[in-house]
């Protein structure tokens, strides 16, 4: 196959395995339940080109591939057919990467996301760089972490221009209590923001967070899957808000949740 041109012209040869780096960088970390599950069928048929970048210093870098390759060097196979990208940065081999295991959705969102930084796309910077100022950060969401999992969420907060009041009202109201970063969450208070922040003059910071402040963010969550249907977290959010208002002062189609706690308006 030495030689052999690709649709976009880049060529197509073998590789020697043994000289196919990672960057870590942009990779994500190498399954090896994955490759261990494969190594016991090993079929050299079934492997796919593999997209690999030659640096200015001669040396091969995986951009799709670092699994094949880990596969190859498990079954001591030494050659995959490999397709040659040339002239690259690192950070473009990151975008390509990322656009390669998009079309095949393989990859999962935090491991697109740690290339979207490494390539320094402007979004992704800027969202890290808003989540931050609250002490967030992206990454795998634990019970009592400061992580927020979801990329999607923070990716369409971001476009509607939400993310800063949603991440403000949720600190405000919750610190950082159990399920504060949780993308259902967010997007409830980003509806919420949207609904009713940005159009009713009667209802301002001060009021939301003293009616949220009383329920954990476990609670809310609960109640908004029990409202099925789109919006049910801001249907939530909206019946703790109402808590213990006057019916005119009230907001949202839900009625009264019963609480305790709750105090007049």
């Amino acid at each position: 196959m030495i030689g052999k041109k690709s649709s976009d012209n880049s060529p197509v040869k073998d590789v020697r395995v043994a000289d196919i780096l990672i960057d870590h960088n942009y990779q994500r970390p190498e399954r090896q339940v994955w490759i261990l599950s494969r190594a016991r069928k090993f079929d050299a048929d079934l492997l796919n080109v593999g997209e690999v970048s030659l640096r200015p210093d001669g040396t091969y870098w995986a951009i799709d591939c670092q699994h094949r390759v880990g596969l190859c060097k498990a079954v001591g196979w030494e050659y995959l057919t490999c397709r040659i990208h040339e002239g690259l940065t690192s950070q473009e081999e990151a975008s390509l990467f990322r656009k390669f295991n998009k079309e095949r959705s393989v990859v999962g969102s935090l491991d697109d996301w740690k290339a979207a930084i490494y390539e320094r796309e402007p979004d992704a910077l800027d969202i890290t760089e808003i989540i931050a100022r609250y002490e967030f950060e992206v990454g795998k969401q634990t019970k009592k972490s400061r992580t927020i999992a979801d990329i999607n969420t923070l990716r369409t907060l971001y476009r509607k221009g939400t993310l800063v009041e949603a991440l403000d009202l949720a600190r405000a109201s919750w610190g950082f209590q159990e399920s504060v970063g949780d993308g259902r969450l967010l997007a409830g208070v980003s509806l919420f923001v949207q609904n009713h922040l940005h159009h009713n003059k009667s209802v301002t910071r001060k009021k939301i967070v003293d009616s949220w402040k009383r329920q954990t963010p476990t609670r809310i969550i609960g109640l908004g899957i029990q409202f099925k249907g789109a919006g049910g977290t801001q249907a939530a959010l909206e019946s703790f808000y109402n808590n213990g208002r006057a019916v005119s002062n009230r907001i949202g189609p839900l009625g009264l949740v019963e609480d305790s706690e709750s105090q007049a308006a």
